[in-house]
């Protein structure tokens, strides 16, 4: 199955008609006006899902650099998602890389759903923080 496939798929699942990437082979989803999912292939074996946690000052960024690299630690422990901060959008960033050859539209879906619930976590815990 090619990744424009299970994009369209991923469509036809969520109530999406002609859900495809564009020419710049990257899919945006809005999810209840609260998150904001990226779809990107990296290539035709490699996708890349990004969820955008917050908006974060350079300098609050910094401040939580503990507090994000604990974070890491933690989804590398099973092997997860990784968190990142653009410079450019000034955005906190949870990303998750994925093979095609491991992925359907289902799995995709599922995928999507578990970035979503540790970006509610990771907002939780930077909330309770005082960081956001």
């Amino acid at each position: 199955m090619t990744n424009d496939e299970i994009i369209s798929q991923l469509g036809d699942i969520a109530g999406i008609k002609h859900l495809a990437f564009d020419l710049q082979r990257v899919c945006n989803l809005t999810i209840n006006s609260d998150y904001h999912i990226t779809l990107a292939e990296l290539d035709e074996d490699n996708l890349i899902v990004h969820g955008v946690i917050c908006q974060l000052a350079p300098e609050v960024a910094a401040n939580a650099s503990l507090t994000l690299l604990s974070a890491n630690m933690m989804f590398a422990t099973v092997n997860g998602p990784y968190v990142s901060w653009s410079a450019e959008n000034t955005a906190l960033y949870l990303t998750l890389p994925l093979q095609r050859e491991t992925l359907d539209a289902h799995a995709l879906y599922e995928q999507i759903h578990y970035l979503i619930q540790n970006i509610e976590h990771l907002r939780e815990t930077l909330h309770q923080q005082s960081i956001i």
